[in-house]
């Protein structure tokens, strides 16, 4: 649920949101809350949830994620 979707190329130090304002924003039906960081770590899969609202509305950094190279960022749409 975001404007654009595209994938967004990795470089140093790119954290959630700017992906996220890289591709274009949130919708106007995105629910912030419910965006999911998908990771492989080694051989395992590891999912993140980070709830933007808490970083956007609170200031919470620490949901501001840092990605990795190969990191899939999946934000939904919902009634919030």
């Amino acid at each position: 649920a975001v404007t654009t979707p595209k994938p967004v190329a990795y470089r140093d130090g790119i954290t959630v949101l700017e992906a996220i304002l890289d591709a274009g924003g949130f919708t106007q039906f995105a629910n912030p809350d419910a965006t999911t960081i998908y990771r492989k770590d080694r051989n395992k899969d590891v999912v993140i949830n980070a709830k933007m609202k808490r970083l956007m509305v609170n200031g919470d950094l620490t949901q501001n994620v840092p990605l990795r190279a190969g990191d899939y960022v999946l934000v939904r749409e919902g009634i919030f």
